[in-house]
């Protein structure tokens, strides 16, 4: 690809959640994402709402210093905030309250359950967030077999609650079995994802690995499809 990637789900956030848990932590995965191929991420800490709080004025503030970091470190990569939201039955109250954030300011908001959700559960949180302005981002797709391996009840939810879909890089990659890359081969195929990101928490396990990912989905889908999945998605929706 001719472009930098756009890498909208990330927990570099430092001290926020279960990823990058300091700002040396935080640089580190910035690091390792521009040499990536990156040019653009929406930082996502995991929110919980009325599980766990969420501290939005220290969202603001790190996203602020990593800002920061990077122009003193001459790191050419644009942040952004947004989160990655367990759908509760408090989500959409706390979105309507501005409690927690959405996707660089925008309507768009990512939306995560528990692996075991069923098509019931994840369609009562989409209508609750969507009743209350917000337009979903499924994240992981991957992870709810309801939903992977039913792609015409997927693309009901979709059309009825103006969803969008996320897969993170390792789905097209390695980690999962070959059935479930085969069920998200055929949802790139039938155009069912907006967006591949990298679902990154530090620089070893679980790290960036966009080139790869665009590689592959190049390979197998063109590069109309990956330049889409890879960043020109998440530029004309989110407004990075």
């Amino acid at each position: 690809m001719d472009e930098p990637f756009v890498d909208m789900h990330v927990h570099a956030l430092y001290g926020m959640d279960d990823g990058a848990g300091t700002q040396r932590a935080a640089l580190a995965m910035l690091e390792r994402a521009a040499a990536d191929g990156v040019g653009t991420m929406i930082l996502t800490p995991h929110a919980r709402p009325g599980l766990c709080p969420f501290n939005g004025r220290e969202h603001v503030r790190r996203l602020g210093v990593l800002r920061r970091l990077c122009a003193e470190r001459g790191l050419n990569v644009a942040l952004f905030g947004g989160a990655e939201i367990l759908c509760t039955e408090m989500a959409a109250r706390f979105l309507a309250e501005g409690r927690i954030p959405t996707m660089n300011g925008t309507r768009r908001v990512l939306l995560e359950w528990h692996g075991d959700a069923s098509v019931d559960e994840i369609e009562r949180g989409l209508r609750n967030v969507g009743n209350s302005g917000f337009l979903p981002i499924i994240a992981h797709v991957e992870r709810y077999a309801a939903l992977y391996m039913d792609r015409k009840r997927l693309e009901r939810l979709r059309e009825t609650y103006d969803a969008q879909v996320q897969i993170d890089c390792e789905a097209v990659l390695d980690r999962w079995p070959l059935l479930r890359r085969r069920a998200v081969f055929a949802l790139i195929r039938e155009e069912m994802v907006e967006y591949v990101a990298s679902d990154a928490h530090d620089t070893q396990r679980q790290r960036s690995r966009m080139r790869e990912a665009a590689q592959l989905i190049g390979d197998r889908f063109g590069e109309e499809t990956a330049r889409r999945l890879m960043g020109g998605n998440a530029r004309r929706y989110l407004n990075v």
